[in-house]
């Protein structure tokens, strides 16, 4: 279900995405170049889910009374937060820039290639850091299924793009 929902929720982005034209070109006019225009979306697209999403932590940190166990973290796990958020927003502004040289189809055609690639790039993590080491041989099976499925979709798509 979670899977589901977040398929679902990832379009609503997309869609966003396209029909942010008026915000991205009150960027270019204010002097924004057209390739990294699109990244004035991202604080508008993305704050209603920060707010959203904050004032559930925060309820789950008091309800759970977990809230002092951020007086234990560590710098390395900080240090590691700070780099987790600037590979995310990183990974943003590169698909907004992409997306936006692939012509007007760049913004239908990168979101799901942008979401295939994280979900690939996960995956490949997950099997160096030794995460699926103990899972089972058919959940494995699975997982380089699902990888090549993504694979042949980026294809697909790539092939779709070259003939528009």
């Amino acid at each position: 279900m979670i899977c589901l929902l977040s398929g679902v929720g990832s379009s609503f982005m997309s869609l966003a995405l396209n029909e942010s034209t008026p915000i991205s070109m009150a960027a270019e006019n204010l002097g924004t170049s057209q390739t990294i225009s699109l990244n004035a979306v991202w604080p508008v697209l993305l704050g209603g889910g920060l707010a959203v999403n904050a004032i559930y932590c925060v309820f789950l940190l008091v309800r759970r009374g977990n809230a002092a166990r951020f007086k234990v973290s560590t710098w390395a796990n900080i240090g590691l937060v700070v780099v987790m958020a600037v590979l995310w927003s990183g990974s943003n502004f590169v698909y907004s820039a992409g997306a936006r040289r692939m012509g007007t189809l760049g913004l239908v055609l990168g979101w799901p290639i942008f979401m295939a690639v994280i979900v690939l790039a996960a995956n490949a993590w997950g099997f160096l850091t030794g995460e699926w080491r103990s899972a089972g041989r058919q959940a494995i099976s699975w997982a380089v299924a699902g990888c090549l499925l993504l694979v042949v979709g980026i294809w697909i798509i790539a092939l779709a793009g070259n003939r528009s």
